[in-house]
C-alpha cells in the first residue's frame, strides 16, 4: 500500500514538473525593441528564443525543413506582444547557410522616425528556431 501511495505521489510530482515546463516565459518587449535599436544580438536573442521553445520543426514534403508555419507564428507572436515592432517575412529558408536562415524584417516606431533591422533567423530542420543576427 506504501509503494502504491509512494508510486502515485511520484506521478503527481512528475506531471506538476511537466505542466510547468509548458508555460511559456513572455517576451519583453522593451528590452527587444532597445537590443533592436542598438544592434544587440544577444539580447535579441534571448527574447526571441521565448517565443521560439515550443515551435518543433515538421518537415513534409511541402516545407523540407519543416519551420514554414513557425516562422509566421514567430512574427506573429512579436506583433501581438509587442506594438512597437511591426515584423515581417523577408526570406524562408532562404539563405543556403547550413542551417539554411530564414529573415524576418523589422520596423520600429522610434519617436517618429522608422528604424529597420533584419532578423536572421537559423531555420534547423532538427532543431527550433534561432537568431542568428541582427543587422
Amino acid at each position: 500500500m506504501k509503494t502504491i501511495l509512494n508510486l502515485l505521489v511520484i506521478s503527481f510530482l512528475i506531471m506538476l514538473t511537466s505542466c510547468e515546463e509548458l508555460k511559456k516565459e513572455k517576451m519583453d518587449c522593451n528590452l527587444l525593441t532597445q537590443a533592436l535599436i542598438s544592434y544587440d544580438t544577444e539580447k535579441v536573442k534571448t527574447e526571441i528564443h521565448k517565443l521560439t521553445q515550443d515551435l518543433k520543426p515538421n518537415v513534409s514534403k511541402k516545407d523540407e525543413f519543416g519551420h514554414r508555419t513557425n516562422i509566421l507564428t514567430l512574427i506573429d507572436r512579436i506583433n501581438d506582444q509587442c506594438d512597437m515592432v511591426n515584423a515581417s517575412l523577408g526570406c524562408y529558408a532562404g539563405i543556403e547557410t547550413l542551417p539554411v536562415q530564414s529573415e524576418i524584417n523589422i520596423s520600429i516606431d522610434s519617436s517618429g522616425t522608422q528604424i529597420k533591422r533584419v532578423i536572421d533567423i537559423l531555420t534547423p530542420e532538427d532543431n527550433i528556431l534561432s537568431v542568428r543576427d541582427v543587422h
